[in-house]
């Protein structure tokens, strides 16, 4: 059975004030992921930053593929996404 790293915040997020108790160690920069709330892929440009900011504990900002405006979700609402390639 594998071992998940993860990385250890404080127990609270977002604004909703939701409970959390990790950040999986594959959410990185540079990984694409599916925002599951808003339907939309982007890749991670930043996780938990700024740190000195509580409320960005549990957010990580994402770019969309091939640019434009960056948003930030909660981290609970991303899963990793494959980008398939063609051959």
């Amino acid at each position: 059975m594998a071992q998940h790293e993860s990385v250890v915040l404080p127990d609270t997020c977002c604004e909703q004030g939701e409970q959390r108790a990790w950040i999986p160690s594959w959410l990185r920069s540079g990984v694409t992921v599916f925002d599951t709330e808003i339907n939309r892929t982007g890749e991670v440009m930043a996780v938990a930053w700024p740190g000195c900011d509580l409320r960005q504990a549990w957010r990580a900002w994402l770019r969309p593929l091939g640019g434009g405006r960056e948003w930030n979700p909660c981290v609970d609402r991303l899963v990793r996404h494959l980008v398939t390639q063609d051959a």
